[in-house]
């Protein structure tokens, strides 16, 4: 006959189970994680067969830690191959963080929403404004203020070639010089008008 079971025996037995389902169970969930990531990387390869994006990059995140990261870039030879270092414009998704900026540096007395734009960015010192005679030298300084409220006087634009479309632009302080060279709609401060005002406050921070 065999040794009988002891306490310790039962323990020792207890323990080596919950071992065995525990890594039954981690190894289970590693396997559907990757399953996952697998969809995801098939998900991209379909974007761009369905000619829904070019080359593009999908990213996991889970409690600040990168699960996730992989970038699968077109073969059609008019398409821009991506890496690590590819800047994606954002559009409007970089006003909440243009705004937080803004508001921190606030907080910290570093900025007062009441200065001149041209106190950070020179050629606005000059800013013209359309009126019913024609242009005239603004009777009212252009302030962040007025940026963030978009009461500046800029609108969107639709002609391509005008710059609005900061794509011809290498980098935003050309983008702000050409705008400064360009007219507001009206004295600013005095009306509403949704337009392009957060890039011209981007460019106030990176001064």
């Amino acid at each position: 006959m065999g040794k009988p079971i002891t306490i310790e025996n039962k323990q020792q037995i207890n323990i080596i189970m919950k071992k065995t389902i525990f890594i039954f169970f981690f190894f289970a969930s590693i396997s559907n994680v990757y399953s996952q990531f697998e969809k995801i990387e098939t998900f991209q390869k379909n974007l761009i067969e369905d000619e829904i994006t070019a080359s593009n990059v999908a990213l996991v995140f889970k409690d600040s830690e990168i699960l996730y990261h992989h970038i699968e870039n077109s073969k059609n030879p008019n398409a821009k191959a991506i890496d690590n270092n590819t800047i994606f414009p954002i559009w409007s998704m970089s006003k909440p963080i243009t705004i937080v900026a803004m508001m921190i540096l606030h907080e910290k007395g570093l900025i007062n929403f009441e200065d001149k734009v041209s106190k950070y960015i020179p050629e606005f010192e000059n800013l013209k404004c359309k009126g019913d005679d024609g242009i005239y030298k603004c009777k009212k300084d252009l302030t962040l203020f007025h940026l963030m409220t978009h009461r500046s006087g800029y609108k969107y634009y639709d002609k391509p070639e005008f710059f609005t479309s900061t794509l011809k632009y290498d980098n935003l302080k050309d983008f702000a010089s050409d705008v400064a060279n360009h007219p507001v709609e009206f004295e600013p401060g005095s009306k509403y008008e949704y337009g392009i005002n957060m890039l011209l406050i981007w460019q106030y921070l990176e001064e």
